[in-house]
């Protein structure tokens, strides 16, 4: 009877773990890059109800056919020590060691932006603003998000640096060979492009763990 309690249990183990696994986007390697370091554990939930924190409707649809406001993600945990932060789509960020000991004190609920990160004495790629604060952080993406919370590629042409998203809006990106790569399907995050050259935005793909700049019309 134990035997057979025991086959159970890894059986149902096995298919949580495989739903968990299919239910996340994939997220493309780097090799220039070394392994993202283990998602930490957040805070405990007695912590989070402690912290006086803006209450924020969590939704990443921003976009409905044109830019209509700044892409914003929320924030849904920090790590304790600040190294991981996860968003309400459940992306998961990996965070520099150099900036930890300012999203350590980060609130779940504040809404962030993410931005690219043209520091050529960084390794991270990108650097997550948060709205409330002000503070910034270097990061790099570490999970992509849940497959329910995701926003995808419907039509791209790489050869006119044309996309079409899964929630209407249409974008014109740089031309560029990265966008070769790009495919019908591939999960997309947006951002905001803050330096004096390329285009307003950023499209992330997460697939493909790269980005190019992009205007939405």
């Amino acid at each position: 009877m134990k035997k057979y309690i025991a086959c159970l249990l890894f059986f149902c183990c096995s298919i949580y773990s495989h739903a968990s696994e299919i239910s996340r986007v994939p997220l493309g390697k780097k090799t220039e890059k070394t392994s993202p370091s283990e998602v930490e554990k957040g805070p405990r939930k007695k912590e989070r109800a402690v912290a006086k924190c803006v209450s924020s409707k969590l939704t990443n649809q921003f976009y409905s056919g044109e830019l209509t406001q700044r892409p914003w993600y929320y924030i849904n945990n920090v790590g304790s020590r600040g190294r991981t932060l996860i968003t309400h789509d459940e992306t998961v960020w990996e965070i520099s060691g150099n900036h930890s000991f300012k999203t350590c004190r980060w609130c779940p609920g504040s809404p962030v932006v993410i931005t690219p990160n043209y520091s050529w004495f960084s390794s991270y790629d990108y650097i997550l603003k948060n709205q409330e604060t002000g503070e910034f952080a270097e990061a790099d993406l570490s999970q992509g998000p849940l497959i329910e919370y995701a926003l995808f590629i419907q039509y791209v042409d790489p050869y006119q640096g044309y996309l079409q998203l899964t929630n209407g809006s249409h974008w014109y990106t740089d031309i560029s060979a990265r966008l070769l790569t790009w495919k019908t399907g591939q999960a997309i995050l947006i951002g905001e492009n803050d330096a004096w050259f390329g285009r307003k935005n950023i499209l992330i793909n997460i697939n493909e763990n790269n980005f190019v700049t992009a205007t939405a019309y």
